[in-house]
């Protein structure tokens, strides 16, 4: 009677076999596992939108209570925290937003009269990071993102948050894209 010598493992073919089936799989799936940067970017962009939306509505509810726009040499000012004191930037940024760093909030006027925050104090509305830039547009537009070219503009980028207020009607508007993240 002859005994069959059983084998006890893998031939060298089948592992090698596995080992490429394992390499493409990890080729193709491992950048999209690490592609950390790209979500945080996006999740960075779609939270300060969110808190864009909900600190503009605080301010425009601050705006309908008595004693909260206050007159200041000509500047109207909306006083956050309402102990009838504003504390105005002694030098109004007009380049730099994250240098206006008082308080409360300078407003100007939509072609309708309406009130809304100056462009230009969107920064104190939040706090950003510093790896987030902000771009102030024309009058009543400002963008808060990423700069993904590195051309020092965000506007142009596809990672960012739009602010602005309507010209013809009350409140603001916060949009935000993310497929350039």
């Amino acid at each position: 009677m002859s005994k069959q010598k059983l084998n006890a493992g893998f031939t060298l073919i089948e592992l090698i076999i596995v080992i490429v089936v394992i390499g493409v799989l990890a080729v193709t799936a491992a950048p999209k596992f690490f592609d950390f940067g790209t979500a945080a970017r996006t999740n960075a962009v779609k939270s300060m939108s969110g808190t864009l939306t909900e600190a503009s509505k605080h301010i425009d509810a601050a705006l309908q209570l008595p004693n909260r726009v206050i007159d200041v040499n000509g500047s109207l000012w909306l006083d956050v925290n309402g102990d009838g004191i504003i504390e105005a930037d002694t030098i109004s940024d007009q380049e730099n937003p994250r240098n206006n760093v008082s308080r409360d909030i300078k407003l100007i006027k939509n072609d309708l009269g309406q009130l809304g925050p100056d462009n230009f104090e969107v920064a104190k509305m939040v706090s950003f990071s510093e790896d987030v830039i902000i771009e102030v547009g024309e009058r009543h537009q400002t963008y808060i993102g990423f700069d993904r070219d590195d051309d020092g503009e965000i506007a142009d980028d596809n990672c960012r948050v739009y602010f602005t207020q309507p010209i013809n009607s009350r409140g603001t508007f916060v949009a935000h894209r993310t497929d350039g993240c």
